[in-house]
């Protein structure tokens, strides 16, 4: 009887110790500066990063493109979006709509997507089976992908091209599941307009259209696809997928007897050597087979302004756009994570990256080549390069060293 009594009690003091109110401690001056750091750099990489506005089923953006400058199309305004699993697992569609204040020109673009898939988890979930329509009538810019992101507006435009292109076609995907994907497509297109601006003069380069028809295949291995790498040494990196694919185009023109074909690819990966040290590699290039006029050729990438694009030419003269039947361009980069910053207490906490690479462009020019080093990550978004370059027949810039942001 009182070894009952005695485990009634217990098991009373228990409970009540159990439901009693949890005692919490103030924060730390420390703790609430970690804090206000964590919502600085989250606010400021959520401004500057590939971002969309969530609305139910459709997502508004990204929100880097809303709004930007060049010399040729003025301010362009643009409002853009897609629909997301919320809308449909099985159907995807997305649209762009965009007006420049100088060219006084309304673009636009859309295309719709769907799954083949019994019982898709998204249109493009692993494995795809999709297939998609498009059409679209926009600016390019060849050699700089994503030229109307508010940050590429920001830099002096001496010399600027863009292209004015009417394209409609299909596209098919179809992934195995040991991430090989197999992507055959068609397309009509029209070239219709190519704008240079140099020094206050516009003019338009082409005397008539080029209207042509492709057809081709794109054949890829995205082992990341299957599945992601994990390494916490990623968050600290700008982002590299690891890739290797093939692409092969030919084309026939129209209004004219030509045609030609196109060969491509491109190789990236990245190594991580213990807990603090990646290295990136990046090889792509291309041959193309045939006659065609020179619109048409290769365009290696390039970058314009204050802001770098990491594997894209950084101090590489804007005018010139070194149009090419066949190039090989390179990257290599040694990331050290951090290894001399976090041994400073004051750069510990901001998690940084330091870098050093090396970019060498080879083809119908003379050889060209940047190397750079500098700091990433720096509040989660930004990072800052010094380059040097090297070659090119005196196509780079006259003083032949830069400085550059990077945006992750």
């Amino acid at each position: 009887m009182r070894t009952f009594i005695l485990t009634i009690v217990f098991a009373v003091l228990l409970c009540s110790k159990a439901f009693s109110q949890v005692s919490y401690e103030p924060l730390s001056q420390r703790d609430v500066e970690r804090i206000g750091r964590l919502l600085i750099q989250n606010k400021v990489s959520g401004l500057l990063t590939d971002n969309y506005i969530s609305l139910s089923g459709v997502d508004l953006g990204p929100i880097e493109h809303f709004l930007s400058y060049n010399p040729l199309e003025g301010a362009r305004i643009r409002l853009s979006g897609k629909t997301n699993t919320s809308f449909s697992k099985r159907l995807a569609l997305s649209g762009l709509l965009a007006y420049g204040t100088n060219d006084k020109k309304l673009k636009y673009e859309v295309s719709l997507a769907l799954s083949l898939k019994q019982k898709p988890k998204g249109v493009y979930s692993f494995p795809a089976n999709a297939i998609s329509l498009f059409y679209s009538d926009n600016s390019h810019m060849p050699n700089l992908a994503n030229y109307d992101a508010l940050y590429y507006s920001i830099g002096k435009n001496t010399n600027y091209s863009l292209e004015y292109r009417r394209s409609g076609g299909v596209k098919y995907l179809y992934e195995f599941p040991n991430a090989i994907g197999i992507s055959p497509f068609a397309n009509i297109s029209e070239l219709y307009s190519k704008k240079h601006y140099s020094y206050g003069e516009v003019s338009e380069l082409l005397s008539s259209p080029y209207r042509y028809a492709s057809a081709g295949m794109e054949l890829y291995f995205k082992p990341e696809r299957k599945k992601a790498k994990k390494n916490s040494l990623n968050a600290r990196l700008q982002p590299l997928t690891s890739e290797l694919s093939l692409n092969f185009t030919h084309n026939i023109f129209l209004n004219s007897s030509e045609e030609y074909s196109k060969l491509s690819f491109l190789a990236s990966e990245r190594l991580f050597v213990g807990k603090k040290i990646a290295i990136d590699m990046r090889l792509n290039g291309g041959k193309i087979f045939g006659n065609t006029p020179h619109y048409f050729y290769f365009t290696p990438s390039q970058s314009l302004g204050l802001f770098s694009s990491q594997y894209a030419l950084n101090l590489l003269s804007e005018q010139a756009y070194f149009y090419q039947k066949e190039y090989l361009q390179g990257f290599l980069q040694l990331n050290l994570g951090g290894t001399i910053c976090d041994m400073l207490p004051l750069f510990k906490k901001w998690r940084m990256n330091e870098f050093v690479y090396a970019k060498a462009l080879f083809g119908e020019y003379a050889p060209y080549y940047e190397v750079g080093f500098g700091l990433d990550n720096i509040f989660s978004c930004f990072g800052l390069e010094i380059i040097r370059s090297f070659g090119g027949n005196g196509l780079t810039e006259e003083n032949m060293w830069g400085v550059r942001i990077r945006v992750k």
